[in-house]
């Protein structure tokens, strides 16, 4: 008797031809894809077509904000029953099981979220700029490893555009790279990666067929493991933008077309510098928040200056790198805790560095001078603080700049290296 499993498996054309479209996905060219017509079964996918959802303002926001010629619908269960039937479908073990033995990229996993994918329709037009995918799940930190797009538009003619395009380099598409007409329950799949560079043409309808929109669902399908390749980081859609027709020559005079074409191109650069902006901008604002949570927790824990007695940090010392190089001027805020009559300050100056070092130290009102010799350190300092909290100043009276003294590469002025500073 069929299981419910069965049942949804019967609604994909593709089950018993997997070791021709293996072959043919691992040797495709320019990466691994295969194309797959009448993927599904006729009735069931003119259901789906059915159900598609109307092109509302809402579902066109763009990745700058703007409202554009572009709907995605992620609420896949909401679209109707055939679409709760392919959610079913895609997400079973048997379904996902044929994709692995088509690709070869075992253990993948179904989306629940639907992110960037779902139902994508595009008005005349639109085009999709070449790109690579974004590599990870921003909730689930899967791996993204395939795309699943099925096409839902009957009796598309290649001379509309749309075509879905595969490119070996992006750079300089070659008339020689894949094209793939999205006609009615023709699937195309393919793995995703640092080099899988794919869009779509500009949607041309002639006037009569203006009412039409290029319709498609987009699934996408993710490993818990990354690939084999190492040094892959997690990264977000990267776009190439189109070149400029090569008809536009010097001496050459613009039709009304090539301004429309300049102005859409000009607009769409732009847009993509403001993504990458705003992107930039969010990335830079979470590193300072997330550098200074750091520092509040090295503070807490005395991690940020290596403090040995009584003694803790009551806020972030300035002049002393991570690496424990001091500059020229080193505040330390000192929260002492009992009565101090000697600080030791243990360091090292290289040998390479031209001289010895002069440096000031003051806390409470008291000035101690002393120098510094190459080599390790170790320099005692009367003190006569009580409890309370105290600003300890070192200044140093000269720096080395590795980089200008052809050392290093290294840019910093560099006073002196500290190992600890000890309190009795």
């Amino acid at each position: 008797m069929p299981t419910h499993c069965d049942k949804l498996m019967n609604i994909v054309n593709r089950t018993e031809n997997t070791s021709a479209l293996s072959d043919a996905f691992q040797h495709a060219r320019p990466f691994p894809h295969v194309v797959m017509e009448n993927f599904l079964e006729e009735e069931f996918c003119q259901q789906l077509l059915e159900e598609f959802p109307s092109f509302k303002k809402e579902r066109a926001i763009d990745e700058n904000g703007n409202v554009g010629r572009k709907a995605v619908c992620t609420s896949v269960r909401s679209l109707g029953a055939a679409f709760r039937t392919l959610d079913e479908m895609i997400q079973s073990q048997e379904f996902l099981g044929m994709l692995s033995r088509i690709t070869g990229i075992s253990d993948l996993l179904y989306d629940p979220e639907y992110f960037g994918g779902g139902t994508h329709e595009n008005l005349h037009g639109q085009n999709m700029d070449t790109h690579i995918d974004f590599n990870m799940h921003p909730r689930y930190h899967w791996h993204r490893r395939l795309n699943l797009l099925l096409f839902l538009n009957r009796d598309w003619q290649p001379e509309w555009g749309g075509n879905f395009r595969l490119f070996a380099d992006p750079d300089t598409p070659d008339p020689t790279d894949p094209s793939v007409t999205p006609c009615f329950n023709r699937a195309a799949m393919f793995a995703t990666s640092e080099y899988s560079w794919h869009g779509f043409d500009p949607i041309h309808l002639p006037k009569h067929e203006q009412s039409r929109s290029r319709k498609s669902i987009a699934l996408y399908f993710y490993t818990q493991e990354p690939p084999q390749a190492s040094g892959i980081r997690p990264r977000s859609t990267i776009y190439k933008d189109t070149a400029l027709p090569e008809h536009l020559q010097p001496g050459y005079v613009l039709t009304k077309s090539d301004v429309r074409c300049i102005h859409d191109l000009y607009q769409r650069r732009g847009a993509h510098i403001t993504r990458l902006y705003e992107h930039e901008k969010h990335f830079y604002e979470r590193m300072q928040t997330l550098e200074q949570e750091l520092r509040t927790l090295k503070t807490q824990h005395n991690l940020l200056c290596p403090l040995e007695g009584p003694v803790t940090l009551y806020d972030s010392p300035t002049g002393l790198w991570d690496d424990h190089w001091v500059a020229e001027t080193f505040l330390c805020p000192l929260a002492v805790q009992t009565f101090l009559s000697n600080m030791h300050i243990h360091g090292s100056i290289p040998d390479f560095f031209p001289h010895a070092r002069t440096v000031t130290v003051d806390v409470h009102g008291q000035r101690h001078i002393v120098r510094l010799g190459k080599g390790s350190f170790i320099q005692q300092i009367p003190l006569h603080i009580s409890e309370g909290q105290y600003l300890l100043r070192i200044t140093c009276d000269t720096t080395f700049n590795p980089r200008d003294a052809g050392h290093s590469q290294d840019t910093r002025n560099l006073a002196w290296l500290l190992g600890k500073l000890s309190f009795s």
